[in-house]
């Protein structure tokens, strides 16, 4: 660990991260530059390397740059005036901890993978000023999860380019001036983004656009965030890559087909994904979703509408509409869902078997029981073993293996479904010790070491209250 004192440390050259140094510790003090200075970490040294507590001189340029020069990772805690460089063509890692500042040019993270919690970014963005940036951050073809992102000035937020991926979770703008319809809260270019939780100063002025989405070379604007407060540009195979799902919104043109006559809005009380809803109250008229699904598979279906008042009745709304959904195979099933409960959310359907490509359908029928609303559907798959269901089978399904072998009814309270929809297997109809061999092959992990986190009966009821301690596992991304 290297120390430095409170005060200022004036930096005209390069001080290069090497040899022994995992940490570089500041009791408050200040790094400053009245030129090129650089803090380098290249390619020798520690594999991870801190810097925290360590701030610039206020609000002024230039900046110590902390120059990103290898695939080591790098981590921020409590620094503020910051400035970074993704030098390298592929970075290494980088994790931000109250970290506040960014580049004049504009924050860039490429090619990398970003964790940040609680990083504020008040650089100025304007498309028509050569002088400044196109936008605060530009996420270029990097994987950015930003939890707590808090900003100033105007400009457009966060650009996502080069296949990027961005999730952000809680934006905040502060600050007067409005941004005009070239400079949207959000652009996306062949890339994904995801947020959620955005809002800006009361009585301050915000944006006439708030994203502009181009994908697969056409381009749509959203004038304003939806009352869900959520947005996402991530396309079918974005979401396939990150979570083995296909999503389809009610306003698709592709995958989405209505009969009869429906009405679109988005003037209640919030719950519903992308720009709006569908409701109809004619009878037989129907909306049906039609994913095209990369793989054949045991699929988990949901459908979504708009959230309810406290249970009260929604001026007519369908308390049993029927829903038939029709596999690759021909099969129809017809389930019945109240409309009148649950809105607002994810609602699943079942498992159903589904083949490959867009021969599986779901439909929301109106019967004459009131009205039907029609918002999205998804399409997850669910492979035996992914206990967790984050659409992976890893070693990251061990916490809910166990509890499934220990506890049933609670791994099935928990996950709202049977355990014998994915924990089974070795398929003999029961999840027991009888499946640690198989469920050891799936993920690839030694069942010695998975029977040896498996406590004994009367531990159960301290595990599921608990949890329990995992295997050492290699990392993966959020």
């Amino acid at each position: 660990t290297v120390y430095l004192s409170n005060g200022n440390w004036e930096i005209e050259g390069t001080v290069e991260l090497r040899g022994n140094v995992e940490r570089l510790l500041g009791t408050e003090a200040s790094l400053i530059t009245s030129g090129g200075g650089r803090v380098v970490l290249g390619e020798t040294g520690a594999d991870t390397v801190v810097v925290e507590r360590i701030s610039g001189r206020l609000g002024n340029f230039p900046r110590v740059t902390y120059e990103h020069d290898s695939d080591r990772t790098w981590v921020f805690k409590n620094v503020s005036q910051w400035s970074y460089d993704p030098a390298a063509e592929n970075p290494g890692d980088l994790f931000l901890e109250d970290v506040a500042g960014g580049s004049r040019e504009g924050q860039v993270f490429r090619n990398q993978n970003v964790w940040a919690r609680q990083y504020n970014n008040e650089t100025e963005a304007d498309v028509n000023n050569p002088d400044l940036p196109d936008s605060k951050i530009l996420v270029d073809g990097a994987d950015v999860w930003i939890l707590g992102l808090k900003t100033e000035q105007e400009g457009t937020i966060v650009k996502t380019i080069n296949g990027g991926k961005t999730e952000l979770l809680g934006v905040y703008r502060n600050g007067p001036g409005q941004s005009d319809s070239d400079n949207p809260a959000f652009v996306t270019e062949e890339s994904a983004l995801s947020v959620a939780g955005f809002s800006i100063r009361p009585n301050n002025a915000g944006y006439d656009l708030f994203a502009r989405e181009t994908r697969d070379g056409v381009t749509q604007d959203v004038v304003d965030f939806n009352e869900a407060n959520v947005y996402s540009a991530f396309g079918d195979g974005d979401l396939w890559e990150a979570r083995r799902q296909v999503y389809l919104d009610n306003v698709d043109t592709r995958g989405v087909t209505l009969d009869g006559t429906w009405t679109r809005s988005a003037g209640f009380d919030g719950g519903f994904v992308g720009e709006d809803f569908l409701f109809s109250d004619e009878i037989d008229a129907s909306a049906t979703f039609a994913p095209d699904l990369p793989e054949d598979g045991r699929y988990e279906v949901f459908v979504r509408w708009v959230n309810d008042r406290g249970g009260q009745d929604h001026a007519g709304h369908d308390r049993d509409v029927p829903i038939a959904i029709t596999d690759g195979a021909g099969n129809v099933t017809v389930v019945f869902v109240d409309q009148d409960v649950d809105g607002g959310q994810w609602v699943s359907l079942g498992l159903y078997e589904f083949l490959a490509g867009t021969g599986n359908e779901v439909t929301l029928i109106v019967d004459g029981g009131g009205n039907v609303i029609v918002d999205g559907a998804r399409f997850a798959l669910r492979q035996s073993g992914d206990l967790n269901l984050d659409g992976f089978v890893d070693e990251f399904d061990l916490d809910a293996f166990v509890l499934a072998v220990t506890d049933p009814d609670a791994y099935a309270f928990d996950f709202g479904r049977s355990v014998t929809t994915t924990g089974d297997t070795n398929a003999d109809g029961v999840v027991d010790l009888n499946d640690v061999d198989s469920f050891a092959l799936l993920v690839d992990l030694d069942p010695d070491a998975v029977r040896a986190v498996i406590p004994e009966p009367q531990s159960a009821m301290a595990l599921a209250a608990g949890g329990v301690v995992l295997l050492g596992r290699r990392r993966r991304n959020p």
